[in-house]
Order: structure tokens, then C-alpha cells, then sequence
């Protein structure tokens, strides 16, 4: 901004002449912080001019602050008046916008100018906002400091990385972005899009780790011994099924999740014991070689109790358990040594191994290059891993991964064939066997749906609001379409989503297998979007939607998805984003709406859940 030029230092007994910016300057004294003043500004302090009367007749003008508590142009910006009635911008706020006790004039301005454009219901709903709490209060005095976004179209934690002088400064970068940096062309979200969001989060994996971390105790362990007597206990059928997990089937959502628990009432009415293992702390990768990691051990749907990793080893070689079998759904959080030794102490050379995602191959199961970018799971010594957080591990994890192989002969069972064919295509491991099971069969009949179809076309997205499933690029459609009300969009999941479209909190079970594909029946869900960034092996998702009358849009990378929508003709498979856009913006949306409607008023698709392991051992007890 062009500087008016200072008056020499021999005027500046006239200065003090000028009796109504004086009078203006006593006024503002108490709120021009003149230590600031003369250290922003040294021009003034080599003139010799009080700051006060400065500020009064010239700074303002030139757009100078009279303190780091008030923005003369960010004021203006609001009140354009001012300038042509050449009235001072800090004693009309003063005179008109009193201040609470304890607050500073900017602090008041920044509540002014940000409740005019911070996005409340996405704000409140988005961060669970209390309703005797004002979003742009909390945001102003917590939310930002604490990296809270105020409206989908703002990226705090961007700005503030992007703008080092607004970080430096220690100012509200909305309002800041609001009374300047829009004026400036500063970027309020990430130019790249999400990716680069996502990238810019970024942090090492051994932090990552470090936000899994349980801060409770854990609970009462079982010694070897008790563990043992426990086993024998609740193992009194002809077989019993040993399953590996990541997590309680019981009570957490999700694929894996589902398939075990449907596994588990398989071998209820099978009459087989069921034994799931998980990990007492969720763990994103393996647990380390070196930890003795606690376990918990639930026996026919009912907890048995937790334990050392290793007391679980010294306990198989305590009990004697009615023709066990072993089951892999997921390692993550295991120690895979004390799996090899725990097999073998129970007397088992074998175990069947799902890949329900791609673990295998890498730590991070999608394989998404700094969970960003599918990565096609290349050398472990290639430049792609060296530059991702998860290359550190990946080298390590592999060998891990080679031991098990190794020791023990694994039936490798995959839920569909893209899957099985990829893993081979990208495996060093050598398994015993391998197999396409898949977790269940759609079939269709003519037998038309029955309900009035909606006026507008319902879109929705199924699941967990994850980057690798797509999310991003759904919530994008979405603002994109927001004021076309010839759309609406949905989100089934037990997850919250985000306020600005339609959340139907849902979690499929044992008890409730169908529950999705009923509750998008029930809302009469044309579409539903899955834009998954990483290879699917199955996703049931896609299944669920087709079931449930609704056609799915997808890409040709996202692996098992393409597969059945192309098998189904249930839906269209687009090249990538940009395609995604064309097709839009085509009208592509309406069009395959209508085509979803009118299968429906014909066919209706049922589905069947396989018995998933359990049909593959053939085991049956005694009725």
C-alpha cells in the first residue's frame, strides 16, 4: 500500500496544532498500542510523531494498525463508508460496537465478520457443537487454534501452512483470509484438492502409532495356566474354529467385522465352538517382534478374558483343544511369532488365510502411498516406498509375512477372483492353496420393487466416510450439485457425516446382515457412489447397493467394484475424475437413475451370505 509521506520533524509543533486529531488521539490512547506502533511502523519513530496522532491523521489512511488486537483494512473492508466520510475506523467501532469485558477490538471485529460467513449448521453439526454454544464464538476463541474447519470451503490447517506470515502473526486465519487474503487471491483449501490436504496432514507413521495408544490400564490378565483351564472349558464341541481378527466382531463396524460375525452364527448352527483372538489395543500395523502384546479371547460370543500374547502360547501347550482349526482375518495388532508358536503348540501345521484386503503386502492394507495415492504395492526398495511413511516398515513387515508362509502351510482364501488374481501378481509369499470363496451371491428375479420412486434423484454414499473408499470425491459431487435440487444425497454409516446432506446412522450384524440393504431400499436410493481408491477385494458395499435396487458409479482401478458393476450391469464405470465430471455435467446422474428405476420395476436382486470358512472345512458337531 502506498505510504503518505511523513511531514518533516520540524512541522511537527503544527501537527500538535491540528486540535481535532488531538482531541480524536486522547480519545484512542488506551487502545493504540504505541510499542507496536513504533516497532511496525519505524518511519513514525524517526519523524518523532506520537503514534496516537498519527494513527489519527495519518495511519489509518495508509491502512496501519493502531495495535495486533485491531485491522484497520479488514475494518474498512466492512464499513466502505468510512473512507468517503473520512471518519476514523477505530472510534466508530469504539462508538459502535461495544466490547464484552475482557475481549479486544478485534476480537469483537472477528465475531462480526465471521458470523457473516461461517457455515454454522456444518460447523455445529461437523465438530458436535453444543446448542447453547455459538459456532463462530467457539470457532473465533477455540475452534481454529484446535485446526476446526469453519465451512467446507475454508481449510484452516491449509491456510495456516500455506500463509507463513498468518501463522507468524498468530491471527484468526479466517479472518484474516475473509478481511484480506480473499482480496489477495490467497487459496482458502489446497489448489490440489484433497490429496494434497491429506498430504499436508501428513505425519510419521511412529505418531500415528502414538494416537492408537490406550491411556487406560489394561484389564485383569489370565495367567498361561487359568487361560488354559478357560479353553477347555468353553470348548466342548467336536471342532472348534480358531479366528484371528483385528478387533471385536461383536461390537465394531465393518467388513471384516461383519464376515466374522457371521462366521460365528455359522458355527453356532453348525454346532462348532468359535474362538476370536483380537487385539486389547487396536494397532494400525503388526505388533512389534519384540512386544508381548494383550490379547482378549471370546469364546461363542461371550469374552473369556484377556491375556499375554505369549501366556496365549504357553496356554495351547497346557490345554488340548477337540479338533482345532485356524483361521487368519486380520493381523493387524498381532504378534505373528507367537501365531506360529501358538499353532504349533496346539498341534496345527495349517491355517486359512482371508484377504479381505491387502495386508499382506504391505502395512498400510489399502496401499495408499501416504494415504493419498494407491501405490500398486511395488519393491519395498523402490523410490515409492522410500518416499511413504509406510515404506520404513513395509521391508520388515514383509519378512514377518514370509516367516508365517513359511512356517505354516496357509490356505489362502479370497473373496473374489480380481482379488486372488492381483495378490498373485504382486506376492513373493508361497501359499499351500488358494481359492475364490466369495462372502455372498447376488441373484435376480423378476419381481418389481414395490414404492413411488422419489421426485429427485437420491445419491448416496455407503460405509465408512474414508479417502481410500471415496469419500472425498462424493462430498465434492455433492457441493458441486448442493443447489440443484433435482439431486439429493445421502450417507448410510455408523459414522457422522457431514451436515449438509441427508446421515441414516446404520451397522449390518449377525442379528441384522441386510440392515443396509433395507435401509437403502427404504430411502429408495437410485445411486450410490463408491469412488474406492484402492483395489476392493469384494466390497459389500457394492453388493449391498445393487441388492438393493440402486446402481453404483465407479472407476476402472477400484478393483472388485468395476468387476460386479460391469457382471451386474448395474451401473457405469468411468476413467477417473475428470470423467466423472463430463459424465455429471452431462447429465449422466438422471440418466442412470431412470435406468435403476426402470430394473427396478421389474427385477428384484436378492443376496445369500456364505458360511465363509466354515464351507470350506465342511465341519459339523453333533446336533
Amino acid at each position: 500500500m502506498r505510504r503518505m509521506p511523513l511531514p518533516a520533524v520540524t512541522t511537527v509543533a503544527s501537527l500538535f496544532s491540528d486540535q481535532s486529531h488531538r482531541k480524536i488521539a486522547r480519545q484512542l490512547t488506551a487502545h493504540i498500542d504505541e510499542h507496536y506502533y513504533l516497532k511496525a511502523y519505524p518511519d513514525v519513530q524517526i519523524a518523532g510523531i506520537d503514534p496516537a496522532f498519527h494513527y489519527v491523521k495519518y495511519g489509518w489512511r495508509e491502512g496501519r494498525d493502531p495495535s495486533p488486537s485491531f485491522s484497520t483494512s479488514a475494518y474498512l473492508a466492512e464499513h466502505p463508508e468510512l473512507l468517503q466520510d473520512q471518519k476514523n475506523p477505530l472510534l466508530h467501532f469504539l462508538e459502535n460496537a461495544p466490547i464484552e469485558e475482557g475481549a479486544s477490538p478485534r476480537n469483537a471485529a472477528e465475531i462480526q465478520l465471521i458470523a457473516t460467513e461461517l457455515d454454522a449448521v456444518f460447523y455445529r453439526k461437523r465438530y458436535a457443537i453444543p446448542a447453547d454454544v455459538d459456532p463462530t464464538t467457539h470457532y473465533c476463541r477455540d475452534g481454529w487454534r484446535a485446526g476446526l474447519d469453519p465451512s467446507p470451503k475454508f481449510s484452516t490447517s491449509h491456510y495456516l501452512l500455506s500463509n507463513l506470515d498468518v501463522r507468524n502473526s498468530g491471527v484468526n486465519p479466517y479472518w484474516h483470509y475473509l478481511a484480506a487474503g480473499r482480496a489477495e487471491g490467497r487459496s482458502p483449501k489446497p489448489q490440489g484438492g484433497w490429496r494434497y490436504e491429506l498430504l499436508a496432514r501428513q505425519r510419521p507413521l511412529a505418531q500415528m502409532k502414538e494416537d492408537w495408544v490406550r491411556r487406560e490400564a489394561p484389564p485383569r490378565l489370565l495367567s498361561a495356566r487359568k487361560l488354559a483351564e478357560c479353553l477347555e472349558d468353553a470348548c466342548a464341541a467336536d471342532h472348534v474354529l480358531i479366528s484371528i481378527g483385528h478387533d471385536d466382531y461383536r461390537s465394531s463396524a465393518g467388513g471384516v467385522q461383519l464376515c466374522m460375525a457371521l462366521e460365528a452364527r455359522s458355527a453356532r448352527r453348525r454346532s462348532v465352538d468359535y474362538l476370536s483372538i483380537y487385539p486389547w489395543q487396536s494397532w494400525p500395523t503388526l505388533s512389534s517382534d519384540t512386544s508381548d502384546p494383550v490379547i482378549a479371547i471370546v469364546a461363542n460370543g461371550a469374552l473369556l478374558g484377556h491375556a499375554r500374547s505369549s501366556d496365549l502360547v504357553a496356554a495351547g501347550k497346557l490345554v488340548t483343544l477337540p479338533d482345532p482349526h485356524l483361521v487368519i482375518h486380520h493381523l493387524m495388532g498381532h504378534r505373528v511369532e507367537h501365531f506360529i508358536e501358538f499353532a504349533q503348540a496346539i498341534g496345527q501345521n495349517e491355517a486359512h488365510f482371508w484377504l479381505h484386503d491387502n495386508f499382506s503386502l504391505c502395512t498400510n492394507y489399502a496401499l495408499q502411498r501416504n494415504d493419498v495415492a494407491f501405490c500398486d504395492a511395488p519393491s519395498p526398495q523402490s523410490n515409492a516406498c522410500g518416499i511413504c511413511v509406510y515404506g520404513q516398515d513395509r521391508q520388515r513387515h514383509l519378512e514377518r509375512m514370509e516367516q508365517l508362509f513359511g512356517s505354516l502351510g496357509i490356505h489362502v482364501i479370497a473373496p473374489s477372483k480380481v482379488a486372488l488374481d492381483y495378490w498373485k501378481s504382486r506376492t513373493g509369499l508361497s501359499p499351500k492353496s488358494s481359492r475364490v470363496h466369495p462372502h455372498l451371491r447376488l441373484r435376480r428375479r423378476a419381481a418389481p420393487y414395490s414404492g413411488t420412486p422419489a421426485q429427485e434423484v437420491r445419491i448416496a454414499f455407503v460405509g465408512l466416510p474414508a479417502p481410500h473408499k471415496g469419500w472425498p470425491v462424493f462430498q465434492q459431487l455433492q457441493s458441486e450439485l448442493s443447489g440443484d435440487d433435482r439431486y439429493a444425497f445421502w450417507h448410510f454409516s455408523s459414522e457422522l457425516s457431514a451436515p449438509e446432506m441427508h446421515h441414516v446412522p446404520i451397522h449390518s450384524s449377525a442379528d441384522t446382515p441386510d440392515a443396509m440393504v433395507e435401509a437403502l431400499r427404504a430411502h429408495q436410493i437410485d445411486i450410490v457412489i463408491h469412488w474406492a481408491t484402492c483395489r476392493e477385494t469384494f466390497s459389500l458395499s457394492t453388493h449391498e447397493a445393487i441388492a438393493a435396487g440402486a446402481f453404483v458409479v465407479t472407476h476402472g482401478g477400484s478393483g472388485n467394484v468395476a468387476a460386479v458393476v460391469r457382471r451386474q450391469k448395474a451401473g457405469i464405470v468411468l476413467e477417473d475424475e475428470a470423467a466423472l465430471s463430463a459424465w455429471v455435467a452431462e447429465g449422466g446422474l438422471l440418466s442412470l437413475a431412470d435406468a435403476a428405476r426402470s430394473r427396478r420395476s421389474q427385477y428384484r436382486t436378492s443376496f445369500k451370505y456364505s458360511d465363509f470358512t466354515l464351507d470350506l472345512l465342511a465341519l459339523e458337531g453333533r446336533s
